[in-house]
């Protein structure tokens, strides 16, 4: 049996957030500054939370997977894509080679997908090395300004139901628990089923 690891490991966070703090406050009814650290503490777990478990990137932050072989078509776990910055993998020597765009594999930006260029195949990786395969890349849209507002409602939401109902966040993945609502509401955007 063939065992497929994809680590996703965030290289660059968001330099902003989808959502500022006026806008919050407002939404959360939060009068005066007082308890604006705990508001983005809260808005920042949200995010976190519901990138995870929609696959997206709010604001341009950087990835990067390794992977143990080549899949036929890579789909990044974050979109939407950007760009990639760095794709590489150890060859049967052993040196990390890079991969060149069109030469090596094309890019659907839209589509979120890597393959093969035409009439080329993946490259053979080094035997017995774990994740040989390396794509780093960035995604999310380009500023809080760019991002839809479908989603940014749904951040305002989900943080204002986390904020007063002071839901815990966890200390190690920095997300909260998902109430029902916010899991309807997600679904009417996602393209699959929880």
């Amino acid at each position: 049996m063939q065992t497929f690891s994809r680590p996703l490991t965030l290289i660059t966070a968001p330099t902003e957030q989808p959502c500022s703090t006026t806008e919050l406050k407002a939404h959360c009814n939060v009068i005066g500054t007082s308890r604006d650290t705990e508001l983005l503490l809260y808005a920042k777990a949200c995010r976190i939370t519901l990138e995870n478990m929609m696959g997206i990137v709010f604001v341009d932050s950087t990835y990067e997977e390794k992977f143990d072989c080549f899949p036929q078509i890579i789909k990044p776990y974050r979109t939407p894509l950007i760009s990639i910055t760095a794709f590489a993998y150890y060859n049967t020597s052993g040196q990390e080679t890079s991969l060149v765009a069109d030469t090596d594999y094309q890019l659907d930006l839209a589509g979120a997908r890597i393959a093969p260029a035409p009439n080329a195949v993946w490259p053979t990786t080094q035997a017995g090395r774990l994740a040989p395969i390396r794509l780093r890349y960035k995604a999310g849209w380009a500023s809080a300004e760019a991002v839809p507002e479908d989603l940014k409602n749904l951040l305002m939401i989900f943080t204002a139901m986390a904020f007063d109902g002071r839901l815990p966040v966890n200390e190690t993945t920095g997300e909260v628990p998902v109430p029902v609502s916010v899991r309807q509401i997600i679904a009417n955007r996602a393209t699959w089923g929880f």
